[in-house]
């Protein structure tokens, strides 16, 4: 992946997730100004910065490098559970703590009804 690569998934994946890059910056835990010169300047991230702008992303250093969003069937993931791992990849970081926070009561609540 050429720098021009990582700055457009980059770019793309903040617009997916309705961030600028000053809120990019900030979750990143970088400054604005640092994060804005990367950009404009076409420099390549060192690991340790993208791995800062991965967790402003809310993803992993894998799934940046990934070409593909959806896991790979490998004989331990039914279709469903893999629906609901591409829906959780494609919330914020609200939806995803609410999703979690949904399936947890629903299954306690299944456990309850069990006994």
């Amino acid at each position: 992946m050429n720098v021009t690569d990582v700055h457009k998934k980059i770019n793309s994946m903040a617009k997916e997730q309705g961030l600028t890059l000053y809120e990019l910056a900030r979750r990143s835990g970088m400054t604005y100004t640092v994060l804005y010169n990367m950009m404009t300047r076409k420099t390549m991230p060192k690991i340790d910065t993208l791995s800062k702008i991965c967790k402003g992303l809310d993803i992993s250093l894998s799934e940046f490098f990934s070409d593909d969003k959806r896991p790979k069937p490998d004989g331990f993931l039914t279709t469903q559970e893999m629906d609901l791992i591409e829906i959780n990849r494609d919330l914020n970081k609200s939806g995803k703590e609410h999703l979690l926070a949904y399936a947890m009561g629903l299954r306690d609540s299944q456990k309850k009804n069990k006994k």
